[in-house]
Parts: structure tokens; sequence; C-alpha cells
């Protein structure tokens, strides 16, 4: 998987928002926009023009930091690279 397979729906309160299924159990979502913390803050016509994009990873229904780095304390990460995304992503594959 890369990055530009994430499909990205449009968001109703505008900007873009995703959620991919990784395994039985755990999700990742990807969302952009005015709204959201990723860089610009705008909404954008096409959800691949974002620097940078806010995640989210979901094991069971549940947001879980399972993922993330052990000093990060938020549900959410923001501002992350879409190779940080992807790295995110592989760390679920693997795991």
């Amino acid at each position: 998987m890369t990055f530009e397979e994430i499909k990205f729906t449009p968001n109703p309160n505008g900007g873009w928002s995703s959620r991919t299924k990784i395994n039985d159990t755990t999700s990742v979502s990807v969302v952009c926009g005015s709204f959201a913390y990723c860089a610009p803050r705008e909404n954008l016509s096409n959800p691949l023009e974002y620097g940078l994009y806010e995640i989210a990873v979901f094991k069971d229904n549940e947001f879980t930091r399972e993922y993330f780095s052990e000093d990060h304390y938020d549900d959410v990460m923001g501002f992350v690279t879409k190779e940080d995304v992807m790295s995110i992503i592989n760390k679920i594959k693997e795991s």
C-alpha cells in the first residue's frame, strides 16, 4: 500500500477524511482540512495536496496510542508527514 492508495472522502465540514482497515482489529484514520491538525489548515480540492496530516489509530474500534512514539500523550497525532503515516501503517502490519 502507498499513501496515494488511501481512499479519502469529502468531509461534510470541509476537507477530507479516510478510515483504512489495516488488519482484523486495527484501522487508521487520516484527515486534513481547516478543522484538522494538518498543513495547510485549509479546505483544499485534493487530499494529496497537503504536506502534513492528522492521524488516529483504532484497535477494536477504540483509540490506541500503541503505534505512536512512547512520549505521545494524545489519541490523535497532528502535523504528520505522508512518510510517517505510512511508517505507522507498516508498524501495524508488522505487529
